[in-house]
């Protein structure tokens, strides 16, 4: 039976021609519009500076709030649901199975290495102490203070849990804003490190739905406040927020059309009045109208690189949701014209399955004696969500709740290490697991751990703070951890008790609905956490305690900060040096010297691949700075698969206590080469959208007027063979539809220099075994869109007709277009009453002939490490048209050397002193290397332009197919090789590959006659007669050993002449001496008024070891 959804779809006009509409995405709520610039921007309300707020009221009386519940609805009982809670009840409840049914990264007992060392927090106290369900604790950490927020009050205290005077407070002093004073909850405070400034806030309802911020004007938490109040004029709900660049930004359950908000910082920190927000309205939220995004918060003393970053997770489990993966959005934020601002559409990042769809709504976790459960906080990143510099890389740490095991409503948290090694451009999962509770065995046996708070100290340590519950554990409170050299996956410490629970949560099932964790600023090693647990009793019986504990350990064990990474071969340089940082946990008692060694296990090869730079490191007596060990990591230009450097290091400790960590004393580095042998031909995408969001610039026309149309998302259904995002147009949607749907790309222009251009799509109908599939299309190539007239009048690069009956994969020849500017239309008509036509993996793909260097790169050489046998290959590292294949035939190490085109053109040029067709081409390489071994065998290929060769073969004379090519390297001066050229084909283009003693030097092309210098006889003037007999011509060499004057005994036109000593040459007036190279005057030359001496090579030297006179008059 077909399937009817997606019943109605909201357009909007995005061109001055009126019948263009922006496609739909209907990977939301049908009432919800997607858009890459902001959607929304609010001024303040309202702007005050607060008292201090110390001397705001104190609250002493904390009865008024025993039992709250927050929030309510507005008028009904205390126990009913709100608009937003009801809509995420409702999301709750439209789970379906999960294809997870056991969580496959759920970590077992065995994987606890660190169980027995156990660590009490080191400090470790109650909270604020209100009984309100839920508390929503938040807490920040700066240098000297704590600060604390529950639903209701706020507080202060130092880093040994003492409460500043005067404290807690009510939210509302400093947070409340005219004609609402009520707090309506999911207060987060922030420690801003970089401006050493607190943010504090609230929402606030009934009335409008305000967001109540304030940032201190100065360091003291205790001082005043600056505040701002934002109307938002739709409920917002689950605010969290981060601190990134120039901004702050918050994400959450909001109900209105903005799902995040950025906040201009710079105004806010200055006490600017005029400080606006900026909302955005992604894509890819889901189709539920509940979403919990959050955003990335930069925690570090460091300004975080590239776009905001907000992320969420999804779970297959809901409809629209093809896989379990993590989504996030980059915000590209323009605070001088933020309409210029973008919101990217959801960059997918895979992980393991999990099922986040716990049974029970609300009510999903067990307790002891009773048969209230409480709430998991299903379908939520817990707070907070924090983003790390580590140089080598960048760090995102999140966390949420799953079921380790589908229908027995017990969780596991799974956790998150996302990794950047491209400073933020892209991520991926560096490593993920699943913790459950270490004490139970089985499945059976475990209790549930939910509530995470996760941070990472500056060593890449991981804390994980968690509330646990079940049939034997009140709701208490636990922590655990990793080192960053403990097996990935895996939190390797036992669980460590903060405080056990007493009484099971009765009167309601909120619980939560978060905790936070921090590191605290003053050392970035200790962990911060706030959270809820269940105790004394009472009606809900809730409490809430801080505690900060450390992971890595306060002994003098010694461990790589990271031990495993992978980096790519420059481009651009002969190598790249990285430093890898070892840690220390305690000062040693004697100096602890740290020796490297290259493991056997390692695939490249020293001092070819890498070198270890570092051969020991020594921690002193008492110190705990890091130490680097560094590697080279070298560009050889060889195309080879991925390699390894393993390196291990061991630790004297000369008497002391310093001991190597067994899980942190090896270092693993992948070495990718993205070096490739030259293809003849080169691709380029001009258009390629496999639809996971609404690509910019697409338009559509409704032609048929019914107001169904193309649109993008899961098709209905969808079927088995549809199941991810695809561009589609319906034919029926609960009736039949007679469509005529216009998808319009952006403008394409398919450059001119494309030898070939092919369009590629996939196309599928709605069934492939039903007999509704008979959808009917036409493809167009339009330079002209002004009308559906003109449209239709395109070229058909698909003529119409109906779709086959299977998913298919069309390939058509774009080729005829090369050169013009268009658009690529799909035109759904001509059909009825079957179902949806399908599009996916649309790819416009240009084909050129790969070019070959022709200009002078000197400045800009390519740069190879040639130290070992292999064939490297050259490109300019700018345009990448390649240069040179060089292979090292032995074992010979030339060093970094570069490779370059130092001459060009498309004519000839003498080689010392060579004319006509003996001259050499303009084109000329030089390659540098650092070592100059005094034997060598290399044979070295160079690309040479069909421009540059047939140039050279018109300014010579040369006839193609009528001489041999030979290849000249010349090094120092001096005519190393002259080699017969091995002439091939490039494409048009031709290479001329030789075999070489070495490779240092500037390499020359021409016939062989070229390089060689006099290629005549030498002859010899007595004072009387040349021997051998005959006058010598431009080939030959002179040598004057007797006298010679040109008025009797004529010109002299030469190769090359030597007046030897005791000899004298005489030029007379009107007579002339030319040689076509080199001069030596060993003896005396003489050249009289008028009388003319020339060199026609430039390069041509004169030697004077003798007498030169010249005479003027």
């Amino acid at each position: 039976m077909r399937l009817n959804v997606f019943a109605s779809i909201i357009f909007f006009v995005v061109s001055t021609t009126s019948f263009f509409a922006q496609i739909p995405y209907l990977g939301e709520a049908s009432d919800y519009m997607p858009s890459e610039h902001p959607t929304k921007v609010v001024h303040p309300t309202n702007f005050y500076i607060t008292e201090p707020a110390r001397d705001f009221p104190q609250v002493v009386d904390r009865s008024i709030f025993q039992g709250k519940v927050v929030p309510r609805g507005a008028t009904g009982p205390a126990n009913s649901l709100s608009p937003k809670r009801q809509r995420k009840l409702d999301y709750l409840n439209s789970a379906g199975e999960s294809p997870s049914q056991i969580d496959p990264l759920m970590q077992g007992a065995g994987s606890f290495s660190r169980a027995s060392e156990t660590r009490a927090p080191i400090v470790d106290f109650e909270g604020i102490g209100l009984n309100v369900s839920p508390p929503d604790p938040s807490m920040a950490v700066g240098p000297n203070h704590i600060v604390t927020m529950e639903n209701g009050l706020w507080s202060v205290y130092d880093k040994s849990g003492n409460q500043a005077p005067g404290f807690p407070k009510n939210l509302t002093d400093p947070l409340s804003a005219p004609g609402s004073t009520a707090n309506a909850g999911d207060p987060i405070v922030m420690y801003d490190r970089q401006a050493d400034r607190w943010f504090i806030s609230q929402f606030q309802l009934p009335g409008s739905n305000t967001f109540l911020i304030g940032i201190s004007t100065t360091s003291d938490p205790t001082g005043t406040y600056y505040v701002y109040e934002y109307n938002l004029g739709a409920g917002n709900d689950y605010p969290h927020y981060g601190v990134w660049g120039d901004s702050y930004v918050t994400a959450g359950n909001f109900s209105g059309a903005q799902k995040v908000y950025t906040f201009n910082r710079t105004k806010m920190l200055a006490g600017d009045s005029s400080a606006e927000i900026v909302g955005f309205s992604p894509a890819n939220l889901g189709t539920s109208g509940f979403a919990a995004p959050i955003p990335v918060h930069s925690e570090r003393d460091v300004t975080p690189t590239g776009p905001i970053k907000i992320v969420f997770y999804q779970d297959d489990a809901f409809s629209g949701v093809a896989t379990d993966h993590i989504g996030l959005w980059n915000i590209t934020m323009d605070w001088n014209n933020i309409g210029a601002s973008t919101i990217s559409g959801k960059n997918q990042i895979p992980t393991a399955s999990f099922d986040a769809a716990i049974a029970g709504g609300f009510s999903n976790l067990e307790q002891p004696g009773t048969t209230q459960r409480i709430d998991a906080i299903v379908g939520a990143v817990m707070n907070m969500c924090h983003w790390y510099e580590f140089g080598s890389h960048q760090s995102i740490v999140m966390n949420w709740v799953v079921e380790i095991q589908d229908g027995t409503q017990k969780s596991g948290i799974r956790w998150v290490e996302l990794r950047s090694t491209d400073n933020g451009a892209s991520w991926s999962v560096y490593q993920e697991g699943t913790f459950t509770d270490p004490a139970g065995a089985t499945v059976a046996q475990k209790e549930s751990v939910f509530m995470g708070c996760i941070t990472m100290d500056e060593d890449g340590n991981i804390g994980l703070g968690y509330t646990k519950t079940g049939a034997s554990t009140f709701p208490s409170l636990y922590y655990t951890g990793r080192l960053a050299t403990d097996p990935l996956g895996t939190m390797s410490f036992g669980e460590n008790l903060v405080v056990l629970g007493t009484n099971s949560v009765t009167g309601n099932d909120r619980y939560g609905d978060y905790g936070q964790g921090v590191t605290d600023p003053s050392d970035d090693k200790t962990f911060w956490v706030t959270s809820e647990y269940s105790g004394d009793g009472g009606t809900n019986g809730r409490q809430v305690r801080i505690y900060s504990y450390k992971i890595e350990p306060d002994s003098p064990e010694i461990s790589f900060a990271t031990t495993s990474e992978s980096i790519s071969e420059s481009d651009t340089a002969c190598f790249t040096d990285i430093d890898v940082p070892l840690t220390i946990g305690l000062g040693p008692s004697q100096d602890a010297v740290v020796t490297f060694s290259i493991n056997g296990s390692s695939t490249a090869t020293t001092n070819l691949d890498f070198e270890l730079l570092t051969n020991s490191v020594t921690f002193l007596a008492g110190e705990t700075a890091n130490k680097l060990m560094s590697l080279r990591i070298y560009h050889d230009g060889f195309v080879e698969v991925d390699e390894t450097v393993v390196i291990d290091f061991t630790v004297n400790a000369n008497g002391g206590d310093a001991t190597a960590n067994p899980n942190g004393d090896q270092y693993t580095l992948t070495i990718s080469s993205t070096d490739a042998s030259p293809a003849v031909t080169s691709t380029t995408a001009l258009l390629n959208e496999d639809f996971e969001s609404v690509p910019a610039g697409w338009a559509i026309i409704d032609q048929d007027g019914d107001g169904n149309n193309w649109a993008i998302g899961i098709p209905p259904g969808p079927p088995a063979h549809l199941v991810t995002q695809k561009l589609f147009s319906q034919s029926w949607a609960g009736s039949a539809l007679t469509p005529d749907n216009y998808l319009l790309t952006n403008e394409i222009t398919i450059p001119a220099n494309l030898d070939a251009a092919t369009l590629t799509y996939e196309v599928a109908p709605a069934t492939l075994t039903q007999t509704w599939y008979e959808e009917y299309y036409t493809v167009y190539w339009a330079t002209d869109i002004s009308s559906v007239a003109t449209i239709n009048a395109s070229p058909q690069v698909k003529p119409g007709g109906i779709i086959n009956q299977a998913v298919e994969v069309e390939n058509i020849d774009m080729s005829p277009y090369i050169g013009e500017t268009g658009y690529l239309i799909f035109r759904h008509h001509n059909c009825t009453d079957e179902e949806y036509i399908s599009i996916d993996d649309m790819l416009l793909e240009g084909t050129f002939a790969t070019n070959v260097q022709t200009a002078v790169n000197t400045a800009n050489p390519d740069q190879l490490r040639l130290n070992g046998p292999g064939t490297s290959f050259s490109y300019d590292p700018t345009s990448n048209n390649v240069m040179a294949a060089i292979t090292n035939n032995n074992s010979e190490n030339y060093g970094c050397s570069t490779i370059a085109v130092s001459r060009a053109g498309t004519t000839s040029q003498g080689y010392n002193g060579s004319t006509g067709s003996d001259e050499v081409m303009d084109k000329r390489f030089t390659i540098s290397a650092t070592n100059t071994p005094a034997s060598g065998d290399t044979a070295i290929t160079f690309y040479i332009d069909s421009t540059e060769l047939s140039g050279w073969e018109t300014a010579t004379g040369n006839t193609s197919g009528t001489y041999a090519m030979y290849i000249g390297r010349e090094s120092g001066g001096v005519l190393e090789d002259v080699v017969a050229a091995t002439v091939g084909a490039f494409g048009s283009h031709t290479t001329f590959t030789g075999d070489f003693t070495g490779t240092d030097g500037d390499y020359y092309f021409g016939l062989e006659t070229a390089f060689v210098s006099c290629s005549g006889v030498v002859r010899t003037w007595n004072g009387s007669a040349w021997s051998p007999s005959g006058t010598p011509d431009t080939l030959d060499q002179a040598i004057i050993a007797g006298n010679y004057n040109t008025v009797d005994d004529g010109d002299l036109d030469v190769c090359q002449l030597t007046v030897d000593s005791g000899a004298t040459l005489t030029v007379g007036a009107g007579d002339y001496l030319r040689t076509e190279s080199n001069i030596v005057v060993n003896g005396t030359l003489q050249v009289d008024h008028q009388g003319s001496v020339v060199q026609v090579d430039p390069s041509a030297t004169v030697l004077n070891n003798g007498t030169i006179n010249v005479d003027v008059t």
